[in-house]
């Protein structure tokens, strides 16, 4: 961690929270991917975590009041080694908060909850392959490239076909 450190404290989600995260959704869906997200539909999906925990558990963190960052883990099933990966995904800390202990903070919480589960057997995360900085961040906190190459086909309609 570099910058000055900052009190800050981790804690779970309140429905209350909900429109701020979504908030914070869209900016790191535009910063990182250039994407413009409907609002409407990330606040349901953040609800639906939230409120309805839909195989997703955010952890905030707040200084003074304020949510500064947030963090969203969901679980991976491995029947090779008979555990949960924990992914580690929406990370994002806000602008004014960047390098100042929120994002250590965060993953120590999810480092110490996934400590005390013995049937997780590890952390993954994806990230862009041109954010540099991240990349950079998540290797000072001990994570290395795992051998994967992440692909995806979404569901879509597509009368092009």
């Amino acid at each position: 961690m570099s910058g000055q450190s900052i009190n800050v404290t981790i804690r779970p989600p309140q429905v209350a929270d909900v429109r701020a995260l979504a908030a914070m959704q869209c900016e790191l869906a535009l910063e990182t991917e250039g994407l413009h997200l409907d609002r409407s539909t990330v606040e349901a999906g953040v609800r639906s975590a939230v409120v309805e925990g839909r195989d997703a558990r955010y952890f905030i963190a707040e200084r003074s009041g304020a949510i500064v960052g947030m963090l969203m883990t969901t679980r991976e099933w491995s029947d090779w080694r008979n555990g949960w990966y924990c992914w580690i995904q929406s990370v994002f800390v806000q602008p004014g908060s960047r390098r100042t202990g929120v994002f250590t903070n965060l993953l120590r919480a999810v480092q110490r909850e996934a400590a005390s589960d013995d049937t997780v057997i590890g952390l993954r995360l994806y990230v862009e392959h041109e954010n540099d900085r991240a990349i950079a961040t998540y290797r000072r906190h001990g994570f290395a490239a795992s051998g994967y190459h992440v692909l995806e086909q979404l569901n879509t309609t597509n009368d092009d076909d």
